[in-house]
Formats: C-alpha cells, structure tokens, sequence
C-alpha cells in the first residue's frame, strides 16, 4: 500500500472519494469493490438472462476488470445502487451524479451492443470519472 508520503496531493484528494477507491483501488485492496459488487450481483442476479453481455459478467465475476464493470453497470441501471453510493459521506455525490448522467450510458450501451470488450469498457469509464 502507498504511504501517504509517496502519494501526490492530488491523488491522496481523489483517494478520498469513495468510487474511485472502488474503481482505483490500490494494490491487493479490493474490499470496497468486492463489497459493491456483491450488493450489485444480489441486485441483478435475477435479470442475468436479458442480455448476453450481462449474463457473461455475472458468471465470471473474478477479474478486477469483470468486478469493475458490474459496479459501473449497477451505477447505470440500479437506483437503489446509485443511491447507496451518492448518500455516502465518502463519495463526491456531484461528481457521481453527473458521470451516471452524462457519461456512463455511452460506455454501457457500446458495451452491450459489442463495440468494445470488458476492459475497454472499464477503461474509458473510468477515465471519464476520473475526468468528471
């Protein structure tokens, strides 16, 4: 883990945020990501068969990338998830609200339409929150 010495001013801000932990997590420290993820799989479990796209990231849940993306489809499709993560203390709520808004339904209909592959998906999501 980076000590907060090494880390730059900017980064140790961002750190603060609680989705980019969860979408930025340091090294072997997945616990926020794993957490969300297990609240978006309960969530969305039942809806695995109404796309292809959907059903694959559920049945292979194990890469960091695959984890990524089924918070960043929770984000777009669950409201009791966006929720959850706007209502924190730890989350930037405008920030949040205007990458879900604006942002995040591009990356997810070009992911469920086949013009890019999990990690594209995630990368460029993530690039873009980020840069919100």
């Amino acid at each position: 883990m980076a000590s907060d010495i090494q880390m730059h001013e900017s980064e140790r801000a961002r750190r603060r945020d609680f989705l980019y932990r969860v979408l930025v997590p340091l090294a072997n420290d997945t616990k926020e990501l794993d957490m969300c993820v297990s609240g978006v799989t309960d969530l969305i479990e039942e809806h695995k068969k109404c796309h292809p796209s959907l059903q694959q990231l559920l049945d292979s849940k194990h890469d960091v990338h695959t984890k990524k993306a089924l918070v960043l489809f929770g984000l777009y499709t669950l409201s009791p998830f966006l929720r959850f993560v706007i209502e924190r203390d730890d989350a930037c709520s405008s920030a949040v609200s205007l990458f879900t808004h604006c942002f995040l339904s591009d990356h997810v209909e070009r992911f469920l339409n086949g013009e890019c592959n999990v990690q594209d998906f995630v990368d460029n999501a993530v690039v873009d929150y980020i840069c919100t």
